[in-house]
């Protein structure tokens, strides 16, 4: 296959239905795992009374209920709007979806994305959070540049910028 033939290919797998369900599947499980995270956290605060989080820890959870968690649940429920209109051949709200990550992520500034909750509960659903996070991210930008035209050049086949995808 030569490049131009795998750049139509990646253009095509990029913006296919399969890929955006994919997507929003990744997508459901990132806004789940944060959401478990937290309340896995809120579950160990309850049952051991007597445990007093430092300052940073109270600062990152009164961050994640005020904020992280109802945003959280904002995209689960934006993910299912966004798979209804993906059955009705609309991909609108999945492109939302998609640019929307990126917003996510600076609203995260500050945060330590749950590794103190993590460290405390030792357990491993911040990396499960954090990991996919960042799949989800990866494909809602392949979805965003190819959905609104703004792959530059061949960097579509550059793996540092899609990351690894099959192209057999």
């Amino acid at each position: 296959m030569n490049d131009q033939e795998k750049i139509d290919f990646l253009k095509k797998k990029f913006s296919s239905k399969i890929y955006i369900l994919d997507f929003l599947e990744e997508y459901k499980n990132f806004a789940s795992y944060g959401i478990e995270l937290y309340f896995e956290y809120e579950k160990f605060i309850t049952q051991n009374p007597t445990y007093i989080p430092s300052e940073d820890l109270a600062w990152e959870a009164d961050f994640w209920k005020s904020r992280v968690v109802p945003n959280l649940n904002g995209m689960k429920q934006a993910c299912q709007e966004a798979e209804l209109q993906i059955a009705l051949g609309n991909k609108h709200n999945t492109l939302t979806l998609a640019m929307d990550l990126t917003g996510f992520s600076r609203g995260m500034d500050g945060s330590d994305w749950g590794k103190s909750f993590s460290n405390l509960l030792k357990n491993d659903l911040q990396i499960e959070f954090y990991n996919s996070y960042k799949k989800c991210s990866q494909m809602g930008s392949n979805i965003s540049k190819t959905l609104n035209k703004r792959w530059k050049d061949s960097s579509i086949l550059n793996e540092k910028v899609t990351g690894p995808v099959d192209i057999d």
